[in-house]
């Protein structure tokens, strides 16, 4: 049906259009299939009524996430969405990246990681008491052919403040920006996003293939409509004209905010499904060497300069840690042997 993104350099000789409607008729007809094999799934009973958008919102959740329920559910629904969106466009594909397990999820109330449980064993501090205010973090990570790493990094303190962390590393054989959402939010729900599709090359551009769709997609969910704020100063050197840094201070803009995200996932997903790698020639070495670079020099941003991710941790576990759960963890784009697909873990 819809030809793979071959390595000229342009990519589909389709509409942007075309494009979207392929990706949504392929959608449909696997959920078409998928029925006909089970015929015997229960069907809509004809008073069935769509959810209100509160039960939407609970049932949204995160999961066997040990930080489910402390999130707010604005962040809680961003991140069952991202996790379903990539566990229904990988299928198989969709494998579980190796993290050290004392780096997934660390609590500023056991500080010694002796309690694995803590999270649910003990409870927070007093307001002002010692240990406050208690400071979580948790984090995921996933592997598939294109995708050296999909991760979702979480933290929250106790006075409600608290992060997400999206970010779609590409393996370094594959010409594909690296997708990346950092949002914040309080007791009100997102407080701010950053929102990019970061270039791997040296002209800091988009494929138009990739470009024009986030230009739709920005307009579909009135993006310019949102409030904004200045881009984070590390990105300026590394992100793509159609980065974004929203300030929603309206429930319709904190909405739009989350669609728009989960959107760009999708798209971001799909495009990652169907790329087909850089051929190997001479020119081919020439372009993997260029996004490689655009790799390293992401990595080197982030971890120069990504304050609003690296602080928080700092102060609750300490500089030396932080470091490590960033250069480990959070922003590892690229390693020596970081690319090599193994299917024996």
């Amino acid at each position: 049906m819809f030809k793979h993104l071959k390595d000229d350099g342009i990519g589909p000789a389709i509409s942007t259009e075309e494009f979207w409607d392929v990706i949504m008729e392929a959608q449909q007809e696997g959920a078409k299939q998928e029925r006909e094999q089970e015929p015997g799934l229960p069907r809509r009973p004809e008073d069935w009524a769509p959810p209100s958008p509160e039960e939407a919102a609970m049932s949204l959740r995160m999961g066997s996430w040990r930080l489910k329920g402390r999130m707010h559910p604005q962040l809680e629904a961003l991140v069952a969405q991202v996790e379903a969106a990539w566990r229904g466009s990988f299928h198989g594909d969709f494998k579980l990246f190796l993290t050290p397990l004392r780096l997934k999820f660390r609590d500023s109330v056991d500080p010694d990681q002796e309690n694995p449980a803590s999270y649910g064993d003990i409870i927070d501090p007093a307001i002002d008491g010692p240990g406050f205010p208690r400071f979580m973090l948790e984090s995921r990570a996933y592997r598939t052919r294109v995708f050296r790493k999909c991760l979702l990094h979480l933290t929250h303190r106790q006075d409600d403040s608290q992060t997400l962390l999206c970010a779609m590393y590409p393996r370094v054989n594959f010409d594909l920006p690296v997708l990346m959402l950092q949002v914040t939010a309080d007791a009100s729900g997102i407080t701010s996003a950053f929102i990019d599709a970061c270039p791997v090359n040296a002209m800091r551009q988009l494929p138009p293939y990739y470009a024009a769709p986030v230009r739709d997609t920005q307009e579909r969910f009135r993006v310019p409509q949102i409030d904004k704020g200045p881009l984070p100063a590390w990105a300026q050197a590394v992100c793509s004209p159609l980065a974004v840094c929203l300030e929603p201070s309206t429930a319709a803009q904190k909405a739009d905010t989350i669609k728009y995200a989960v959107a760009l996932v999708r798209y971001h997903t799909e495009v990652g499904r169907i790329l087909d790698p850089i051929t190997a020639n001479a020119a081919a070495a020439r372009r993997q060497n260029a996004v490689q670079k655009a790799h390293e020099a992401l990595r080197a941003a982030c971890l120069a300069g990504n304050t609003e991710v690296r602080q928080p941790v700092a102060r609750a576990f300490g500089p030396g840690w932080a470091d490590e759960l960033a250069k480990e963890v959070l922003f590892d784009c690229h390693t020596a042997n970081g690319d090599v697909n193994l299917d024996d873990v």
